[in-house]
């Protein structure tokens, strides 16, 4: 379930969850019966008037196949419904934030299918154009270095000290004389890493040269400025964390035509 830490409320996620199966017959009563209650009972709970226990939580997150911290997440969003006093509630809510932000990093979103070193990411990462350069290879029209160098304004030399160096980290393979081809291609620099400010650096002064002169409407540039509570702040983070993971997603399914870059930035001044 991927907008499970965008809900605080365990009674939101059943209802999701019943949304989410809505061509099956029979469903809720399905929910009722993995639960260990009688379907009446389960009703009332969807109508917040009596609260599931963390053991009939438990049963219906193994199975709705939740991972781990899923599980634990929901069985909290329980314990905090069924709280009594300020202090516990509180406490809880400690222990369900600490949830959520493990599971905020886009690492742990995502699955590599290339592995690197640490001196292979201070490399890959150094620059914009090393990353650039492993995408447009995986675009037919992008195969050699005249062709890659024309379409990003780059010296030969330059363009091909990056195939030599993409080559040697197993990332591409030359299959002719001139041109090459990629051998993988999903790779995601670890957030708490050093070379992940020099990366989202190097992107945005590329950025910067570009803007002056842009005039595609089809692309999006937006910078906006709000005074708001930090409640709202995180609620607006875990909402652009699920579009990306969702954007990322669709990327991987779609048909290599063209490269795109997306850059996102929502931080505190």
């Amino acid at each position: 379930m991927k907008d499970l830490y965008n809900l605080d409320n365990y009674i939101s996620v059943i209802k999701a969850q019943i949304s989410n199966n809505e061509d099956l017959r029979g469903y809720q009563s399905l929910l009722a019966s993995k639960a260990g209650v009688h379907s009446s009972y389960f009703s009332r709970v969807l109508g917040e008037q009596v609260h599931l226990t963390p053991d009939q939580a438990a049963r219906l997150a193994n199975f709705w196949d939740f991972n781990p911290d899923q599980i634990e997440y929901f069985i909290g969003l329980v314990h905090f419904a069924r709280a009594a006093t300020k202090e516990l509630k509180q406490s809880i809510s400690r222990q369900l934030l600490s949830i959520v932000k493990r599971n905020e990093d886009l690492t742990k979103r995502i699955e590599d299918t290339a592995k690197i070193t640490d001196d292979g990411f201070g490399i890959y990462y150094s620059t914009w154009y090393f990353v650039a350069i492993h995408m447009l290879l995986t675009l037919k029209d992008y195969s050699n270095v005249a062709a890659v160098a024309q379409r990003l304004s780059l010296l030969p030399e330059t363009v091909s000290f990056v195939f030599n160096t993409l080559e040697r980290l197993s990332l591409i393979e030359k299959i002719d004389s001139e041109n090459y081809q990629v051998k993988e291609s999903n790779i995601h620099l670890p957030n708490q890493t050093y070379w992940s400010g020099i990366y989202h650096a190097s992107w945005r002064h590329k950025i910067g040269e570009i803007l002056p002169n842009n005039k595609n409407l089809e692309e999006i540039h937006f910078t906006g400025l709000n005074t708001i509570c930090r409640k709202d702040f995180l609620k607006i983070k875990k909402r652009l964390l699920l579009a990306l993971e969702e954007a990322r997603q669709l990327s991987l399914e779609s048909r290599e035509e063209d490269l795109y870059c997306l850059t996102l930035d929502y931080f505190k001044i």
